[in-house]
């Protein structure tokens, strides 16, 4: 991975926690950032004890509540493993509140992918502007809400009216009782 240019990497391989608890024993190797098998109350037992990675990412859209991500950070802490606060929420626009849970909860992580532009197969940018980057660190817009300001140009661009058809007549007979 090193040759790659890789200094971390998460979920690198499907592996159980036991795997990457070994695999955390080789040396030299890309920092580990644990999300996927991370998630859920039940793994923070097994992650304190086995420590398997050298951070987790609390993906906000994939913790609950805010207060069960500032219990896992906590929880995480108190066992020695750096937590960061990552992903962009699905869209440009989801970044900008998730830095805000960062900012609260987060470590200081210059990777990860809170400074999304664009994520996961969108076709292009969700948001007026970009997060600030500064020295390679997400900064916390100084304004009123989160910051971010969604492109209604885009919104407009990309949205698609549907409506709920009849079901075609080859289909009609499977539904009746």
């Amino acid at each position: 991975m090193a040759e790659a240019g890789l200094d971390a990497v998460e979920d690198p391989a499907g592996a159980t926690l036991e795997e990457y608890a070994a695999l955390m024993r080789v040396l030299p190797r890309p920092r580990i950032i644990l999300d996927a098998p991370s998630r859920g109350d039940a793994a923070l037992g097994r992650l304190a004890r086995l420590r398997p990675c050298d951070a987790v990412n609390l993906h906000p859209n994939m913790q609950g509540t805010f207060s069960k991500i500032r219990d896992r950070a906590a929880a995480l802490r108190l066992a020695g493993i750096p937590v960061e606060i990552g992903g962009t929420g699905y869209t440009g626009v989801g970044a900008f509140a998730h830095l805000h849970v960062a900012a609260v909860y987060g470590e200081n992580f210059p990777f990860g992918e809170i400074g999304g532009w664009m994520d996961h197969g969108m076709p292009s940018r969700t948001c007026v502007a970009p997060l600030p980057i500064r020295e390679g660190f997400a900064e916390v817009p100084d304004s009123p809400g989160h910051g971010g300001e969604l492109d209604y140009a885009w919104l407009a661009a990309h949205a698609q009216m549907t409506e709920l058809n009849e079901p075609a007549a080859s289909s009609r007979s499977a539904l009746k009782p």
